[in-house]
Order: structure tokens, then C-alpha cells, then sequence
């Protein structure tokens, strides 16, 4: 009984968590600014990884569009900027780092 009430949460965790799918496996469509997987609008993250292996970046997307979350590293693994979307257009903070991890720019977005 333990065993069960202890995955029950963790079941519950695992199937609200977003979709995540490689960008290679999404359509985009310019003109409305959009992204589709499995021709629906995409609703989870998009990533990308460098021919090593390392995660380039991850975006989160909403109904098709940016919204949520959006990073990107180096090649080497340090984070290069991070900055959060919505409905398609940075909101709030933006900051990017130069590869040894310095910060470059921090910028305040109010769409």
C-alpha cells in the first residue's frame, strides 16, 4: 500500500509535465509566428542539442506560440541567455553571459 500511495504523486507529476520535442520534429509557420507538431498547434518545450550532445536550447511554447521560459547555452555547457516570452514577445527579464559565465547584458521587457 505504501509503494502505491508513494507513485500515485509521482504518476500525477510525470503526466502534467509539458511535452518536450526536438525542433527538428515541429513545422514552423513564419507568417503567423507559430509552431506546429503533429499539425496542432505545440503546447511544451522545443529543443535543440549541439553535435556533442550538450542542449543548445530549450523554448516553451503555449497554444503555438513563445511563451514561457526560453534558453540558450555554448557549446562548452554555460548557459548564454535566458529570458521569458509571452504570446510571442520578450516579457521581463533578458540576460546573456559570454562563455566563461561573465554577464554581458540584463534588459527589462514589458510587452
Amino acid at each position: 500500500m505504501k509503494k502505491i500511495l508513494f507513485l500515485l504523486p509521482l504518476l500525477t507529476i510525470i503526466s502534467c509535465s509539458p511535452e518536450r520535442v526536438h525542433i527538428d520534429d515541429t513545422q514552423e509557420n513564419k507568417e503567423a509566428q507559430m509552431l506546429f507538431y503533429q499539425g496542432k498547434p505545440f503546447t511544451g518545450i522545443a529543443y535543440d542539442v549541439y553535435s556533442n550532445g550538450q542542449l543548445q536550447f530549450e523554448e516553451t511554447y503555449k497554444d503555438g506560440e513563445l511563451n514561457g521560459l526560453y534558453q540558450e547555452w555554448y557549446e562548452n555547457g554555460q548557459l548564454a541567455s535566458q529570458g521569458t516570452f509571452k504570446d510571442n514577445e520578450l516579457n521581463g527579464l533578458f540576460q546573456e553571459w559570454d562563455k566563461n559565465g561573465q554577464l554581458l547584458e540584463e534588459q527589462f521587457y514589458d510587452n
